[in-house]
């Protein structure tokens, strides 16, 4: 859900461009303006409220994409270290899947690290706020 601001329908197909490509130029050349346009909009109280409202809820989606992997990926190192040998197919195989669990834990605990950080940060700035 963005917020209630005053943000374009150009600058919001811009922000949705960035977040699905992570490049100012092809969301600059999605919507028809050039970078140093959508290098000016960052600048914008706006804009950039809108841009972290949407990046935050790509990251939410994210996160439920990588909690829903680490079920797979526990049971996948269940499988692995378990003591039914019989169970496992080619080594290759098994070394890729262990690898790809790594990574979404790995993953997922960065995340959860990153939700930490930013709740504390939020909490940080609303106590800076209220004592000016």
């Amino acid at each position: 859900m963005t917020p209630d601001v005053t943000v374009s329908a150009r600058q919001r197909r811009c922000i949705a461009a960035l977040l699905l490509t992570g490049s100012v130029s092809k969301a600059a050349l999605e919507v028809g303006r050039s970078r140093e346009t959508v290098y000016r909009w960052f600048k914008l109280p706006p804009f950039r409220e809108v841009l972290a409202a949407a990046e935050a809820e790509s990251l939410l989606g994210l996160s439920a994409t990588l909690l829903g992997l680490s079920h797979q990926a526990v049971i996948a190192l269940e499988r692995i270290l378990g003591d039914e040998p019989e169970l496992l197919g080619d080594v290759k195989e098994e070394n890729l899947r262990m690898r790809a669990a790594e990574i979404v834990l790995t993953n997922l605990l960065r995340l959860s690290e990153l939700y930490t950080v930013e709740a504390r940060l939020s909490k940080l700035e609303e106590y800076a706020k209220s004592i000016d």
